[in-house]
């Protein structure tokens, strides 16, 4: 992630969570959750971690429908800041380059990945941290008009971010060991 990356994130941290329940946001955030919230619910996880966790929006609903801690990775401080929720751990780190000792039984990435710029790095530290029957949920835009768009407005920022194709998934999955079990779209991304 680039220094005008984290830049921009510290400079909206104070109004985001509130900013992403208004208008088209919250619509897509609807959706966004809702196709989480499937794939998370119903399942035990010892040990959660959430990678680029931002405000805490998913943490928790991650808390939520998991009844357990979760780890929160992200490269602002000021983000992880507005984070005031019980049974959080909260860790300054860049996603590309985070490790720890633990193996996570779920991993959760949701609006992070597509600012990474190594991608094989990110998924060949995640087998790492991943248990052996351990759960990766990722959250990226999609190559439509939608990630088009996202991508248009963090260009405007300065920023450069990435789009996905399930191949490109599969192909970074498939060379670090991991293989995906499901696909889920959430409209727009």
């Amino acid at each position: 992630m680039t220094n005008n990356t984290k830049s921009y994130f510290n400079s909206v941290a104070d109004n985001y969570t509130d900013s992403s329940s208004k208008g088209f946001w919250n619509l897509f955030r609807k959706n966004e959750k809702k196709a989480i919230i499937d794939l998370i619910r119903n399942k035990e996880y010892k040990n959660i971690l959430e990678l680029g966790s931002g405000s805490g929006f998913y943490t928790e609903h991650l808390l939520k429908h998991t009844n357990n801690k979760v780890t929160c990775v992200d490269f602002s401080e000021e983000m992880l800041n507005k984070i005031d929720l019980k049974n959080v751990i909260k860790i300054n780190s860049n996603i590309e380059d985070f490790s720890h000792d633990t193996n996570y039984d779920l991993i959760f990435c949701a609006g992070a990945l597509e600012f990474v710029h190594n991608i094989n790095k990110f998924f060949n530290n995640l087998e790492k941290l991943l248990s052996p029957d351990g759960v990766f949920i990722t959250l990226v835009p999609h190559t439509n008009i939608f990630g088009l768009i996202y991508k248009i407005f963090h260009f405007s920022h300065n920023i450069k971010i990435n789009l996905f194709t399930n191949k490109i998934i599969y192909d970074h999955t498939n060379l670090n060991g991991l293989r995906v079990i499901k696909i889920k779209k959430a409209f727009p991304f």
